[in-house]
């Protein structure tokens, strides 16, 4: 079953309509979206890179968790 992600105007109003992940959005849609850093008592951040594989951004850095 695909995950639905519900779109947005772009100032955060509901639009009524969902898309795919993965798919792209026609311009004036938006979808939100939440990051959250892992920081130590050293300021040093929790980082992954992207195994050389993957389909999208391959070999590049980003927040662990992150779709």
């Amino acid at each position: 079953m695909a995950e639905l992600l519900d779109l947005y105007t772009e100032t955060r109003q509901k639009t009524g309509r969902a898309i795919e992940r993965g798919m792209s959005l026609a311009p004036g849609d938006f979808h939100l979206c939440v990051h959250v850093w892992i920081r130590n008592a050293k300021g040093q951040l929790l980082i992954a890179q992207r195994a050389e594989n993957r389909k999208n951004t391959p070999l590049k850095w980003e927040c662990p968790g992150a779709m």
